[in-house]
């Protein structure tokens, strides 16, 4: 997988998943941060160990639920240590 993490500059706290393979973007939100739903991206839920967090792909263009998927799965294992995750279209 050929993911890496970025920090949003407007905000430290959040993390944005980038696959540049793949052309995509994958904000990573606790869910008390500032959310804003877009219906024109993809979501995920999750929790980090409990903690709820929300997944927003950022300028989605059709890529690969698989890939998007995936992604996020790189993510967890990597950066949450949480490699079982489950993963929840719907909140």
């Amino acid at each position: 997988m050929n993911c890496i993490v970025e920090v949003l500059d407007t905000n430290p706290k959040r993390d944005i998943i980038i696959n540049a393979s793949k052309n995509l973007s994958i904000e990573v939100f606790a869910m008390f941060d500032e959310f804003s739903f877009d219906a024109n991206e993809v979501q995920y839920y999750g929790d980090d160990h409990g903690d709820p967090l929300i997944f927003q792909t950022v300028g989605y263009s059709g890529q690969e639920q698989m890939d998007i998927e995936m992604s996020i799965l790189w993510y967890a294992a990597n950066l949450l240590d949480y490699p079982d995750i489950e993963l929840r279209t719907e909140e």
